[in-house]
């Protein structure tokens, strides 16, 4: 009898071990859909996830290859924590998120504010507009964070 026991703690230990490495090995997903503005293509829009730390922002992202006023995408491999999503095409193909008809838009249900995105999530939804008399997108000095998503 007393075998018995020895052996379901040592089993008991063993699952404790894998499920605590399982915590370690975490990767979270994002998905929603990105919308261009009227007239535009979705097609070779970047949409990234921003994991601000103390520096600097640690980007994930998925590029959309399907054609189209908009498409689906998918951000996996995400580590624990909050992400601000946003999507950015750069239309004139100039290497920079400019004044000259890129497409930009970020995940903001109330759009006075960024809102934080917690893997998994889905349903981040993401409509862009056409940037005008700018020479990057406003990602160095967001609106103040509202709220977080996390899926139920």
């Amino acid at each position: 009898m007393r075998r018995f026991n020895t052996h379901r703690w040592l089993l008991g230990g063993l699952l404790g071990l894998l499920v605590g490495c399982g915590e370690l090995s975490y990767t979270g997903t994002i998905s929603g859909t990105v919308t261009a503005p009227a007239g535009g293509d979705v097609a070779g829009t970047r949409v990234i996830a921003c994991y601000r730390n103390e520096r600097d922002c640690e980007t994930f992202e998925t590029l959309v290859t399907q054609s189209g006023p908009s498409a689906s995408y998918r951000i996996s491999g995400l580590p624990r924590g909050s992400f601000g999503v946003y999507a950015l095409k750069d239309v004139d193909n100039d290497g920079r998120a400019d004044g000259d008809g890129d497409f930009y838009g970020v995940y903001a249900p109330d759009p006075r504010f960024v809102t934080q995105v917690t893997p998994p999530a889905e349903g981040v939804d993401i409509t862009m507009y056409v940037l005008s008399g700018v020479t990057q997108p406003p990602l160095e000095a967001p609106p103040a964070v509202r709220e977080s998503v996390s899926a139920p």
